[in-house]
């Protein structure tokens, strides 16, 4: 009944695997993650850490340094070369608008003076 059901209920064809801690625990003699003889075999945080770190401090220094081959017969303030100009997207529709816009007030100048000043 579920109310009788604990956590090792579980048939063991339908448990997961083991975690590596548990599995080193068993490999030891533990049968039982909740028995004393396993406190002692997890690492506090501290303990965890300076592992970390000794780890860590094997590894080799990181290089920041960067080589760039700059051409040398380039004076600094020469001028750049014409390279072509993409246009921003921005400035691309305010022109569209723009020429939109007199394209518009051409065609309506165009139209008889009854018509732009609403007369019947």
């Amino acid at each position: 009944t579920p109310s009788r059901a604990t956590p090792r209920a579980t048939p063991l064809s339908l448990a997961a695997p083991p975690t590596p801690l548990l599995a080193a625990h068993a490999a030891h003699g533990g049968d039982r993650p909740d028995d004393e003889s396993f406190a002692p075999s997890i690492m506090s945080s501290g303990a965890r850490r300076k592992d970390v770190r000794a780890g860590l401090a094997g590894l080799p220094a990181p290089k920041f340094a960067y080589d760039v081959d700059a051409p040398a017969d380039v004076p600094e303030d020469a001028p750049m070369e014409d390279a072509p100009r993409v246009t921003d997207a921005r400035a691309r529709d305010e022109a569209d608008a723009a020429k939109r816009r007199a394209e518009e007030e051409a065609a309506f100048k165009r139209r008889s003076l009854a018509v732009q000043r609403g007369l019947p």
